[in-house]
């Protein structure tokens, strides 16, 4: 909130001033100062409006993120539906590596640093990891590439540090097939995506094209929409000043 300057509110909002209004159901309207009413305690504003776009549609993208229909699995269920142990689940979706230095975690979550992979794993309301579609599918296709490791891990969910001989022990050559998991991951689309601190809010990519395809038909209707002058009287509290960033004091 700005501070009162002197000379009253033909000072603070001069006419030919460019103002922001905040009260409903003009919240972001952007208008023109034209006079001042009611002996100098109010401010007359000129706006020019959409009639036929909706108040709604103003604020599509906060409508489509909180109607976000994105599925989300629990560890138990993701376990049942790979059918795979919920340990391994734990360990493969941060990081693991064995003697030699490959990693063959994914990588998605991290509990202790509080970091997650946007769209792919996240906290649920009861503090435990759940997992996305895109989650699953990539867990899957890790199987199916490479069904040792899945297989070879639960001899290996008590060592301090995983042998890959013991990890694997009917591959004849560990290094290579480590190494065709090590590429299988830092090749995958899913390895350039961002981590983020857990509890962070994002959109899925599926939300993301929907609020682009939503803001392209906006602008459409926007500017084909007929416009209107409206006139009205609003407390200088509900007004911004968008040069300067002042609120009037109430």
């Amino acid at each position: 909130r700005g501070e009162k300057g002197g000379g009253g509110l033909e000072t603070q909002y001069p006419v030919g001033a460019e103002v922001l209004v905040l009260q409903k159901p003009l919240t972001g309207t952007l208008g023109v100062v034209v006079g001042h009413a009611q002996g100098g305690k109010m401010v007359e504003v000129e706006m020019t409006l959409t009639p036929k776009v909706r108040p709604e549609q103003d604020f599509f993208g906060n409508r489509v993120c909180q109607a976000g229909t994105e599925a989300w699995l629990s560890t138990q269920q993701m376990a049942g539906a790979l059918k795979v142990p919920p340990f391994l689940l734990s360990k493969l979706g941060s990081s693991m590596r064995v003697k030699g230095g490959t990693d063959i975690g994914l990588n998605i979550k991290f509990d202790k640093k509080g970091f997650c992979m946007v769209g792919y794993a996240r906290k649920g309301e009861d503090n435990n990891w759940e997992y996305s579609k895109e989650a699953f599918e990539l867990f899957r296709e890790y199987k199916a590439k490479f069904p040792a490791i899945f297989t070879g891990l639960p001899r290996c969910k008590d060592a301090r540090e995983i042998d890959p001989k013991e990890l694997l022990p009917e591959v004849e050559n560990t290094e290579k097939y480590l190494g065709e998991l090590s590429d299988f991951l830092r090749k995958h689309p899913y390895s350039r995506l961002p981590l983020a601190v857990i509890g962070a809010r994002y959109c899925a990519a599926g939300t993301v094209a929907e609020i682009e395809k939503l803001a392209d038909e906006y602008s459409v209707m926007k500017a084909t929409a007929v416009r209107v002058t409206k006139r009205d009287v609003i407390a200088p509290s509900a007004l911004l000043l968008p040069a300067s960033g002042a609120v009037s004091a109430a």
